[in-house]
This record gives C-alpha cells, structure tokens and sequence, in this order.
C-alpha cells in the first residue's frame, strides 16, 4: 500500500501551527439490530484487505482511490509526530515549498499496526500531599505511564471508496465503531477523579478552590470586603507575601493617567507612529511598510486610542517590575505584616478591589461542567449533538416537518436551528431545470401551434382534392354533420397515429438515453422514464390537437353544395 505524506499546505489554512483539529478519528455509522456497521457503508465502501471491525478495540484505515493516507492521517495512527506536523504546518504558513516525502507500507504491515487510546480521564491523578489532581501528561514518566496503560486499538483493515458509489459519507481517516465510543463512556463513568468531581461539586479537584455559584456574582463592596477578611486569616506567611507583591504591583489608575500624559507631552503623531511600528513589529512580525501604511490611514481618535492602549501596557509592566525588584529582598515575614496592615487600615473601597485581584485564588476560574469536560466525562441524557440519517428525500422532509412542528410550539430562543443544505442544494437546481423547462415548454407551445396549423391545411387539401368524394357522399344521402364527422375521424386517427408513433419513439430513446445516463454518472438509480399515465395524456392532446385544428376544413366540406362538387373534376 502506497501512503503519500505531504499536502500539508491543503491544512494549514485550517490548522495553526501547532494544532491539529481536523476529524481524523470518526465512528462509523452502526446497523440495524446491533450490527456494528450499517449495510450503507458496505455498499460505498470496498473492504481492500481484513475485515471491517467488530470489537470495541478494533479499528480500519480509510485510503483514497490510489491507496494514499494524507499525512494528518498518518499522525492520527502515531505513524508521524507532532514536532513534523509543527514542521510542515509551520513552512506551509509561511508560503514555503514542501517536499513530498512518501512511505509505503504493505496491508499487512499497515494491518498489524496498533495505537494507543489513553483516556482523558486518565490524565488526572490524586496528589497525595494537597488533596487535589495533577496532570500526569506534563512529566515524561507521567507520559510514559498513561501510554502503557492506554486502551490498545488494533488495525483489521483497509477500506476505499467503492468505484459503484455515487457519494461517500466518511470524512476521517481512521474510523471506529459505536462499541469503542461506549466503552470510552462507561471507562470514564468510572474513573477515580470523574467519581471525585461528581462527590464534591462545589469543589475544582485541579485546584482544590470552591466554584463561583450565582451567590458569588454580582457582590457589593461591602461584601466583597467581607469575604476577603473572612478568607484571610487561612492563608500562610509564604501566600500573603506573594499577594501583597501582586497587589503592590498593579500601578493605581491615578498614577498611571498623570504618567501617560507626561510622556505623550511634546510627542508628534511621526514620534508616535514610529513607536507604535516598533513595538507592532516586534509583537507581531509584520513589516514595517505594512505598519506605517495602516497607521496612516487611522483617524486620530482611533491611532490615539491604540497608543494610549500600548503605553499604558508598557508602563503597567515597567512599574510592576520595578515594585517586584524592590521588594525582592524583603523578607517574606515582613511582606506578610505589610500585608495586613493594609488590611487592617483599608477603607471598604480598598478591600473590595483586593477582592477583585485576589478572586482568582480564593474561587476556581473554571465550573464543573467544564472540569467534567476536561475529564471526558458525558451525559447520554443531554447530548450536544445528534445525526439523523434520512434514507430517502421523503425521509429527509418528514424529519424537517417534525422540526418545524416542534419549533412551532416553543419560544423563539428556545427553537432548534438547522440549516437543510439538501434542501438549498434541490433550491437551486429546482429553479435552474425550471427555468429550462420553461423555455422547451415555450419552444413546444410554438411547435404544437405550427404543427396545428399544417394539420388544418393538410386537411384542408384533402377536403379540396375529395370534392366530388363529398358531392358522392351528399347525394347518396349524407348529411352536412355526416361529412364533417368524416373529416373530423380521420383528424383524430391521425392525431392518434401521431401520438402512439411519438410514445414509442420516445420509449426506445429512454432506453439509449439511460445507457449514457448510467455510463457518464456512475448512477444506476437514475433513469429518465415517460409514465404510463403520462403516455396516454399525450396521446389524447395530440388527438385533441388534431381535432381542433380539422373543425375548419371540415366545416368547409359540410358545407359545400352537392351539385358543385359532382361537377368538380
């Protein structure tokens, strides 16, 4: 099997360097009666080598039509690392030419590949000394021990898009059934730190800090004031004096205005574009050409409120680093006692803005839903998402019906949102055959009137060249109404004629037709077919047409008198 690596630029737009969020893993879509891949994917799919997967632990590669896995396809299966797809991403960004670096493997080989699942459950380990959960992932034995206790998936086979199939649903690279997304659920159910979060609510286990509730939000000063003099008192010599080197390091917004207006005293708006291109240019990498020339086009409000922003940065930086290098060498004791001296002197005002810099470590930054969503743990009662496969057009408006019945009983905010794209799609192409088929209607109406009208001369000369047949048939006995039902007859057998002749070229067109059909499209379901019923309602407007167009020439044979016509030679 021959696996191309490269085309790392049709990703790069998509993914940053660095990050990769492609669909490379995807659950196949399970079949009926507990079958763990439904028929549908049988029949767009060849299976090239293996089997298709039947346990929780087993998984397939999916190859294009030359038997190639792009290169994001070979990171999924642990075949290319992340510091070469960093790599390729990076060089693609920058416009780089990459090369095409190409491996092959065989299906056997490729098929007795194995890779690692580790849970992100797994990831949370209880630490012994703080009562909290760490991350064994940031340590390389850590790395090392979540890799040898990973679920361990095995390759069964290769599959490829099916030559008969009209369209193809899987995206990923390596697909997995239903039973692994299952397994990965209950797994994580029951994993020590999901049982953990789910025990004590209240409580972030990554930091061990009570998360915000909606009492906690919106508090005025004076309880913002309170509570920090509640939480105080728990706190070590070593954790005060780090607060009270945070807090003393953010500037007062007193000093920073007055200090700000020093320096933009007596600078130009060319000083001020000048500083503004240095600092954009070391931040952002963005030439200086480029800087200057957007600069140049903000009005002055605007490129005074970028400065103002950026200095007011600089300074905030400045100034703290300066009060850190002061008291650097104070011991931690006295940072301590300085500390809650300002407590004990600060006025409510003081209090509940030292509330505000220290909430990040007296309350978690993060919820418990979010902690349950970094464990991997999810609840099967509240989804966030659900696929609906329709089989058929038919299916696929009902389920729109069924939406649209629901939403209708609900509020605005609380109705499901969904885009048809199939619908759009059949939109668009609806009104394009629509306009054609007003055109050929409009070509047709002009060919039926012509035709129409040589049908009423055709019989008109027919009456002319059968006078004396008519003056015969008048003086043996026949009546006006006789003669024009003669005529009127033979109008509708050719009308007939006409039409049956008409449905039998076309049924042996259809037959050309759909050969063609099926060879230019690959479809086999599509067919161009003339209904029976529609057989015999063109069969009759032929005969009505017809007919009309022979109630004039055979108005004028009715009416001709019989002793003329004897006479016509």
């Amino acid at each position: 099997m021959e696996i191309a690596m490269g085309n790392a630029s049709a990703y790069a737009s998509n993914f940053g360097a660095g990050g990769f969020g492609a669909n490379l893993w995807q659950e196949l879509l399970p079949g009926r009666n507990g079958e763990p891949v439904h028929d549908l994917l049988k029949e767009q799919y060849d299976v090239i080598y293996g089997r298709w997967p039947q346990a929780y632990n087993e998984i397939m590669v999916v190859v294009n039509s030359r038997n190639e896995v792009s290169d994001l396809g070979l990171f999924a299966l642990g075949l290319k690392s992340m510091e070469e797809m960093k790599e390729i991403t990076e060089a693609s960004l920058r416009g780089e030419q990459i090369p095409i670096d190409v491996s092959r493997w065989t299906y056997e080989e490729m098929c007795n590949h194995t890779v690692r699942l580790v849970l992100s459950s797994s990831y949370w380990q209880p630490n012994g000394l703080t009562g909290t959960y760490i991350d064994l992932s940031q340590t390389e034995t850590g790395r090392d021990y979540l890799f040898d206790n990973g679920i361990e998936l095995k390759v069964v086979g290769i599959i490829r898009p099916s030559e008969n199939a009209s369209a193809t649903m899987l995206t990923g690279s390596v697909v997995y059934t239903s039973a692994l997304t299952e397994y990965i659920m209950d797994e994580t159910a029951k994993a020590d730190a999901v049982l953990a979060q789910k025990k004590d609510t209240a409580t972030d286990i990554f930091t061990g800090l009570p998360f915000l509730t909606d009492n906690d939000r919106n508090l005025t000063a004076a309880q913002k004031a309170q509570r920090l003099k509640d939480w105080m008192p728990g706190r070590t010599v070593a954790q005060k004096a780090e607060m009270y080197v945070d807090y003393a390091a953010i500037p007062s917004a007193e000093w920073l205005n007055t200090t700000l207006a020093q320096q933009l005293t007596g600078l130009s708006r060319a000083d001020l574009e000048e500083r503004m291109i240095a600092a954009a240019t070391e931040s952002t990498g963005m030439s200086a050409d480029k800087l200057k020339e957007y600069f140049a086009q903000m009005d002055e409000e605007t490129f005074m409120g970028y400065v103002r922003a950026m200095m007011a940065e600089q300074l905030t930086e400045q100034y703290a680093a300066g009060v850190r290098q002061q008291l650097a060498a104070m011991p931690m004791e006295q940072l301590a006692g300085m500390l809650d001296a300002q407590l004990a002197s600060a006025d409510e005002a003081t209090l509940a803005n030292m509330y505000d810099t220290y909430e990040d470590r007296m309350y978690s930054t993060s919820t418990l839903e979010e902690n349950l969503e970094v464990l991997g743990c999810v609840d099967e009662e509240h989804p966030t998402s659900i696929n609906l496969y329709a089989s058929t057009f038919e299916a696929k408006d009902q389920i729109s019906d069924k939406i649209d019945a629901y939403n209708a009983t609900l509020d605005e905010d609380d109705r499901i949102i969904y885009t048809d794209y199939v619908a759009l799609l059949m939109s668009s192409f609806t009104t394009i055959l629509n306009a054609i088929s007003y055109v050929l209607i409009a070509f047709v109406a002009i060919s039926l009137v012509v035709s129409s009208i040589m049908i009423g001369i055709i019989t008109y000369i027919s009456v002319l060249e059968r006078t004396k047949e008519i003056g015969i048939l008048r003086a043996i006995g026949a009546s006006k109404k006789d003669i024009a039902r003669v005529f009127n007859a033979e109008a509708l057998i050719v009308g007939f004629a006409a039409g049956a002749i008409g449905i039998g070229v076309t049924l042996l067109l259809n037959m050309l037709i759909n050969v063609i059909l099926h060879a230019l499209t690959g479809i086999p379901n599509l067919n161009a077919v003339l209904p029976a019923a529609g057989g015999f309602i063109l069969v009759a407007i032929s005969m009505i047409l017809t007919f009309i167009a022979g109630l004039i020439p055979s108005r004028i044979a009715a009416k001709k008198d019989p002793v003329v016509a004897l006479r016509t030679e």
